[in-house]
């Protein structure tokens, strides 16, 4: 019976091991707020960088933003950056940047602002465990207005650049990705293990 029980938990090892990857939250930063936002707009040349920490290797596959704009008005394209050691300007290195569009969903209009949960997906960022940055600059919109980030005052450390460098209220923001799964070498040794506690418990029965 014991070696059963042995033989059913190594089973249950390898299948954790080697299950397929699935899409998740590698962080949150919590809801949208409403109530202010910093602007990111490629017309003012202005930037928002916030921390975000990974718990184990991942691919990033994209995030989500609350952005506002004008009243009428909506969201196009955005300039991302993931870096660790700090915003761009901060002395921050680079990991993976690009150009995106974003897709949108109303979240609430004011009578002179929209907001909208709007979204970059495609992305194919591989990092580790650790805290990083997402930093996003060149807003711009349908009626090339200005373009701002949802602050939210979230866990996370957030900077804004507007030709000097100033701390902020964290912004509304998830990152999501893809775990990366356990190398084999763990199912091996745990598989070794589990079977090493069957044998000495047969052993000593």
């Amino acid at each position: 019976m014991k070696m059963r029980l042995t033989s059913v938990l190594v089973l249950a090892f390898a299948l954790a091991v080697c299950a397929p990857a699935s899409a998740s939250i590698i962080y949150s930063n919590g809801l949208i707020n409403g109530t202010e936002g910093r602007s990111i707009s490629g017309i003012s040349g202005w930037e928002v960088a916030d921390s975000f920490v990974s718990a184990g290797s991942a691919t990033v596959t994209g995030f989500d933003a609350g952005i506002w704009v004008s009243a009428g008005d909506t969201p196009t394209t955005v300039t991302w950056t993931i870096l660790t050691g700090g915003p761009s300007w901060n002395g921050g290195t680079t990991v993976a940047s690009g150009n995106a569009t974003w897709s949108n969903i109303l979240w609430g209009q004011y009578p002179t602002i929209y907001i909208y949960s709007s979204t970059v997906s495609g992305l194919d960022v591989a990092i580790g465990a650790g805290t990083y940055w997402l930093e996003l600059s060149k807003g711009s919109s349908v009626e090339e207005k200005n373009v701002s980030w949802d602050e939210n005052d979230g866990p996370s450390t957030a900077y804004q650049y507007t030709g000097t460098s100033t701390q902020i209220g964290s912004e509304a923001f998830t990152v999501y990705g893809t775990p990366v799964p356990v190398p084999p070498s763990a199912l091996l040794l745990g598989s070794g293990l589990l079977g090493l506690a069957g044998w000495r418990r047969l052993r000593k029965s």
